[in-house]
């Protein structure tokens, strides 16, 4: 397959790694990205401005930088205003696939099939059995491992999720795809827009689930107590 394209209005050729000019929810995609642009006198929606084709890691395949409207599909990402910042793009027929979509350092943890019928990797986030970059503090000549800084956020957001499902307090779909996308987003280079029906079609309330319930640490809670079981009865025998 190929991966995604990116058309941003209004905006002149960009090299990679120029994020700072790149629209905020896009940056967050493409931090780690670089990419071949080109600049289209005639996009999507008849507008001009810059199509970016994002560099695939190895294994994957880069989609050809261009504006083609027979062989492509353009989605809108309209921002709280109603203005629309940049469009997601992909070749008909050839919709990205996660060996076009993983980032270059992927995090550990447990492989979900999603919509798609493709693997996907869910990092794991609750603290205890977490699969998220750790490093080294040191107190009273003591090196002890802790969650790297950046992240500290996201496993606070993870605690609140575990506090939610284990004292069953309902969360609304709306909030749970959120969640599930920014989870996907620590492996994949997706959105919202590169998830939803429109593109990849990869959530649905039943893998969102999944998803969380991975990321919080059931699955390795489960199989933990399974192998308590396994023990107590290999001793009782």
């Amino acid at each position: 397959m190929s991966g995604f394209l990116y058309f941003v209005p209004d905006t002149d050729v960009l090299p990679s790694k120029a994020y700072d000019k790149l629209p905020e929810d896009l940056r967050s995609i493409l931090y780690d990205a670089t990419w071949s642009h080109v600049f289209a006198q005639r996009g999507p929606h008849n507008k001009s401005g810059m199509i970016i084709s994002v560099h695939p890691p190895k294994g994957g395949t880069e989609a050809i930088a261009g504006y083609y409207a027979k062989n492509q599909t353009w989605n809108a990402v309209e921002a709280d205003d109603g203005s629309i910042p940049y469009y997601v793009g992909f070749e008909n027929g050839r919709r990205p696939k996660p060996s076009d979509l993983q980032r270059p350092d992927m995090m550990q943890g447990h492989e979900v099939k999603l919509n798609d019928g493709e693997l996907y990797r869910i990092p794991v986030i609750h603290a205890a059995y977490t699969t998220l970059p750790l490093g080294y503090r040191v107190r009273k000549g003591i090196p002890n491992l802790e969650i790297a800084p950046q992240y500290e956020e996201l496993v606070a957001e993870g605690a609140k999720w575990f506090d939610m499902a284990t004292s069953e307090t309902a969360a609304g779909f709306s909030e749970m795809y959120l969640f599930a996308c920014l989870i996907l987003r620590l492996n994949y280079r997706v959105g919202l827009m590169e998830c939803s029906l429109d593109c990849l079609n990869l959530l649905t309330t039943d893998n969102v689930s999944e998803i969380i319930s991975v990321t919080l640490g059931f699955r390795d809670i489960q199989a933990e107590i399974e192998a308590q079981k396994k023990r107590a009865t290999q001793a009782d025998s």
